[in-house]
Order: C-alpha cells, then structure tokens, then sequence
C-alpha cells in the first residue's frame, strides 16, 4: 500500500465534510522543503510540494519549494531563513554575522549531538 492510499483511509475514516491536510519535512543538510498531502470533500487527494517565502538581505523575498539549510540572526529582530541567509553565509561581513555565533549552516548533523547554543549570547538571551 502507498503512502496516498494509506493518506485516504484515514481521511475516509473522518468526517466527510471537512477539508484535511497532512505536511511533511525533509530537513536535509543542504536544502529543505516541505510537501503537503490535501483532501478536500468530493475530490482525490492531492500532493505537492509549498512554496516557502524567503526573506533576503538587506530586503526583498523569493518564492521557491527548495530552502537552503542556512539562518542568519542580523540584528535583534531580522530572522532570515534559507536564500537570503545562503547568500549572506558568502558575505557574513555585510550584516556583521560571524559563523556559529549568528549564522547557522550544515547545523543537522549536530541533532541530537551535546553542542548546545549558548543561551547567554543574543538573540538567545
């Protein structure tokens, strides 16, 4: 059985008259994205892959499903994640980030390892 005929059996064993969504994350080393499985009533189920938008620096956004792995903490309110903080990860001097202090790359490897992030430093503080 495929993952769209187990997605189906479910969604049959709900009510029948509400919309269900199911999201998942592949939160790779490189890149991430994530994929969504829909059903709405009286039409099949539905998968796809969501466009995330991404904040690039100093402004401006990108629309895409691929998010590169990467986020930069530029200044106390400016949380940027994937294409805007890939590109700063070339440029770090530019917003004045410093790698693994306000700039996170290659960080999925560490899951679950004993490196935590120092909650003493800003923004974590």
């Amino acid at each position: 059985m495929n993952e769209v005929k187990i997605f189906t059996a479910q969604v049959d064993a709900l009510r029948r008259d509400i919309s269900v969504s199911a999201y998942g994350i592949d939160l790779g080393t490189t890149n991430s994205c994530v994929a969504r499985a829909s059903w709405k009533p009286g039409q099949k189920p539905a998968c796809d892959i969501v466009n995330i938008n991404q904040s690039l620096w100093p402004e401006g956004n990108v629309k895409s499903p691929l998010v590169p792995s990467v986020i930069a903490l530029a200044g106390t309110e400016d949380k940027i994640v994937g294409e805007g903080a890939k590109k700063l990860r070339a440029r770090p001097q530019d917003a004045n980030l410093t790698p693994e202090r306000d700039l996170f790359y290659e960080t999925k490897n560490d899951i679950g390892l004993a490196n935590p992030i120092n909650p003493s430093t800003p923004p974590f503080s």
